[in-house]
């Protein structure tokens, strides 16, 4: 399989920008979360999860930029190395294990601006389990025909993972874009209470002073 240098160098510098920025953000976070590490949330779980899914992106960028390296040097990888494939399961698995920690911080910022409302967090925390199960299955599914050496998925797992790998995406895009709605909507009728409270505020010491 012939490379197109010029796209594969477009992609690394594309992966080199997006990964800056999110150094950018990591040494921000790292910044800010120190103090507030005597808040439990923060110290139990927020703290671990930003310093673990800093480490996960980490592997997968070096991962990534090794093969395309790889593929830049030899013109393609028709050459069944065993790192690669070492190496394609260790991203895929990353990956997952990257996306259901990062999807479990977003759930926890539902809960801590809904508090334990069912109607929220039942639908909510249904999706995001039926994504992830969707996910893991497809990450399964990949690493096994990874294993096995299949260049042509065919059989009962090529189906599973035929379906699975155009389902998982969508349905991790619908769940994300769900639980920020919530928090958004949640934020914005905190700050509207706010608002309504300070005028209310303002109104009752307007009428003092001018009684």
């Amino acid at each position: 399989m012939s490379v197109s240098i010029s796209s594969m160098l477009t992609r690394i510098m594309a992966e080199c920008i997006l990964y800056g920025a999110y150094v950018v953000v990591f040494g921000i976070a790292m910044w800010i979360l120190p103090r507030k590490i005597g808040i439990p949330s923060v110290k139990r779980f927020i703290f671990p999860a930003a310093i673990l899914l800093f480490a996960l992106a980490t592997i997968n960028i070096a991962y990534d930029l090794t093969v395309e390296r790889y593929t830049i040097v030899h013109g393609s990888l028709t050459e069944k190395k065993t790192w690669i494939n070492v190496g394609r399961c260790v991203d895929i698995s990353t990956y997952i294990l990257a996306d259901i920690l990062g999807d479990s911080v977003l759930f926890f910022r539902v809960y801590a601006v809904w508090g334990f409302r069912k109607r929220v967090l039942l639908p909510t925390l249904l999706l995001l389990v039926l994504t992830k199960v969707l996910g893991i299955l497809a990450a399964i599914t990949q690493v096994y025909l990874l294993v096995r050496g299949k260049e042509r998925y065919t059989g009962f797992f090529s189906t599973i993972f035929g379906v699975l790998l155009p389902v998982f995406p969508i349905m991790n895009v619908v769940s994300n874009v769900f639980m920020t709605t919530t928090i958004v909507l949640r934020g914005m009728k905190m700050v509207q209470a706010y608002i309504g409270i300070r005028l209310g505020l303002v109104g009752i010491r307007g009428n003092v002073i001018g009684g």
